[in-house]
């Protein structure tokens, strides 16, 4: 039976969020880059985690956006994945565990990425 904290949490997952990764196929054609679902899940997105930060990538002046997301722990999700929420695609740049059940995903912003990613 769920208590009262487990259904407040459950309740404030609210966001559809889908993780992906980049699979490596072969075709007759030779080898292309294939998007993968890896898994769909229901998130929260943390408060005040949605950052702006400026820096330097490839030698120009670039700012990124970080979100953070609470979801269930999921053993099949990795840094080396990405997620699509709300239209846009976003590195997930590490997982830090929150008790038994959950953990969060830092992720940021795709700058220039367009979903469907293209095949490569």
């Amino acid at each position: 039976m769920l208590n009262g904290s487990v259904i407040k949490d459950l309740a404030r997952m609210d966001r559809p969020i889908k993780i992906y990764s980049t699979v490596d196929s072969e075709t007759d054609y030779g080898f292309r880059s294939v998007n993968q679902l890896v898994s769909s899940e229901w998130a929260e997105e943390l408060p005040k985690t949605r950052m702006m930060t400026e820096g330097v990538m490839g030698g120009k002046e670039a700012s990124m956006q970080e979100i953070h997301f609470r979801i269930r722990k999921a053993t099949t999700v990795t840094t080396k994945h990405y997620l699509l929420y709300d239209g846009q695609v976003y590195d997930i740049i590490t997982i830090l565990p929150e008790g038994r059940d959950y953990q969060v995903l830092v992720t940021q912003l795709k700058p220039d990425a367009q979903w469907p990613l293209p095949l490569i």
